[in-house]
């Protein structure tokens, strides 16, 4: 009698833990490092600039205003809620992009699935490399996208600038790069037969 059972994961129950531990390990060396880089600079003498937040980029589009008070000329900001709109599109679009970004690796691979029943190993290694360069091709593109919005967001300063540009690349490439390990690690399920 042929008796099938589910199994989680690849080849073990543990491996969406060892990458939890992988991912929380990161985080953790990252912070270190930060505290690490922090200490070098204070004992080195070396200052950051403090009102980098301040420093007006020299994109940055507005329309030059009389100042009530003085009467010179001046830069007079868009309204609030008008960045806030063009943010919340500008992230909905990355979001958008994501989740497609998503569909189409899990096709990729079922698609390696496929190649690998029909050509063998050479068929998942064909597979393999598709879903590979789509992964850096995408990322490449998204980075000139995410460039794009960001840009169109009109921020006023670099801070505000970089940390805009650095969620929106973070969002994609995680989507796009990890996508496949978060469905080998969660969500894939293998009958095996025994009997």
């Amino acid at each position: 009698m042929l008796l099938a059972r589910l199994t989680l994961g690849a080849d073990n129950a543990l491996v969406p833990y060892y990458a939890l531990l992988l991912v929380l390990g990161t985080s953790g060396w990252h912070q270190l490092w930060r505290r690490t880089l922090v200490s070098h600079t204070s004992t080195w003498g070396a200052e950051i600039e403090p009102n980098e937040a301040a420093v007006e980029r020299p994109e940055y589009r507005a329309e030059m205003a009389r100042h009530p008070a003085t009467g010179e000329l001046v830069r007079s900001a868009a309204p609030p809620w008008h960045a806030r709109l063009r943010t919340i599109a500008a992230l909905q679009g990355t979001l958008l992009l994501g989740l497609a970004a998503l569909v189409v690796a899990l096709q990729l691979l079922l698609l390696k699935g496929r190649l690998r029943r029909r050509a063998g190993l050479y068929g998942q290694a064909c597979g393999s490399l598709l879903h590979g360069g789509f992964i850096a091709g995408s990322n490449y593109a998204y980075f000139q996208f995410a460039l794009f919005l960001t840009r169109w967001e009109n921020h006023r300063s670099h801070a505000r600038f970089e940390g805009a540009l650095i969620i929106k690349s973070f969002l994609f490439v995680f989507f796009n790069s990890y996508s496949t390990l978060l469905y080998i690690a969660f969500c894939k399920v293998r009958v095996t037969v025994k009997g």
